[in-house]
Formats: structure tokens, sequence, C-alpha cells
């Protein structure tokens, strides 16, 4: 039969966990729990860490069981908070897309108040679609699409619709950054 841990022997189970949850080390652990004995006994540093060991495992289908129930109630308010914050960044990312050349045309809008009311930096709407492809990882994360690793293809995960739609977008902001380049250079001349 395996002999007993010292920890539990001289019943400093919640001492250890509580200098555990204070960010002790296994090691400190240890040389506090012996000055606690008082010159009694010794605990090493091995001794910590397999009574860590056996009260993870004794631990963990009561947590896990906690846990499960905690992701069933939560994630689809999660869920719900990504979606709120991917239609905002959406929105950001689309409303510097948008083709001022072809609304003056149309003659639909004031064009100086539409130009006004959405002025957002080309890097601002980059960090927007940053934020959204990040926001979209998560959320597949999140219903198990993803494993997280960086190589995840979400070209695969999304219909053509979805990605020509990303295409055009990122096809009308390179055009819209050699205009503002051109009236720049326009400006200096």
């Amino acid at each position: 039969m395996a002999r007993k841990n010292k920890i539990i022997v001289y019943a400093l189970e919640q001492e250890a966990r509580t200098l555990s949850g204070r960010g002790k080390s296994e090691e400190e652990i240890a040389i506090i729990l012996t000055d606690m004995l008082g010159g009694k006994d010794t605990i090493s540093q091995s001794g910590v860490n397999r009574f860590f060991l056996r009260d993870r495992k004794t631990r963990a289908p009561v947590a896990n069981a906690v846990l499960e129930e905690y992701i069933q109630e939560s994630l689809p308010k999660d869920l719900e908070v990504l979606d709120e914050m991917a239609r905002y960044y959406l929105g950001l990312f689309r409303r510097g897309a948008v083709d001022i050349e072809e609304l003056k045309k149309k003659k639909l809008v004031n064009i100086e108040d539409l130009q006004a009311a959405m002025k957002i930096d080309l890097r601002d709407r980059f960090a927007a679609g940053d934020r959204l492809h990040k926001i979209i990882e998560t959320k597949l994360r999140f219903v198990g699409a993803g494993d997280g690793d960086e190589d995840d293809d979400l070209d695969s995960l999304m219909d053509s619709e979805e990605i020509q739609e990303l295409r055009e977008v990122a096809a009308g902001l390179a055009r819209l950054k050699m205009r503002e380049k051109q009236d720049q250079d326009a400006a200096e001349s």
C-alpha cells in the first residue's frame, strides 16, 4: 500500500492550497509547511508536487461538471455578445468601403455630409477587419469548428458569396487608398 502524503497526514491540505493560490512555488510551499511542523518532520518539494497531482485528479470530475454547466449556460450569451461585436466592426469595416464617386454620379445624397459622417482612416478600417476576423475565429472555436491553430482556413467555413464580398470590399479599400494617395500627391504639387 502506498504511503500517505505528509501534507494529508499532518492535515495541511488547506494551507497548501492557500499558499498555491497566493502564487507560491512548490519549493516555497514545502519550506513553509516544514516550518509549520516546527521540526517534527519535513515536507519535500516532490511531496508537494504529488499532493497537488492527486488533488487535481480528485477534483477534476467535479470541476469538469461545474465547467460544463457554466458553458451550457453562458455560451449562448457569449455568442450573442460576439455577434454584437461582429456587427459593430463589420459596420466600421464596410463604412469606409463606400464608393463616394458612384454616389456622386447618382446624386443620391449630400456628398460632403456623407463623407464627413463616414470619415474613417484606412488603418482604422483594416484594424476593424482584423478585429472582425478574430471575433469570427473565436466564435468558431466556441462552437468547436476551429481548434485555434493559426493555420485554420476560414475560407473553407465561409460560402463563396461571403468570400466574394470580402474580396470586393478589399478591392474597394485599395481603390480608395490609391485615390487618397493621388489626392495627397496633387495637393502637394
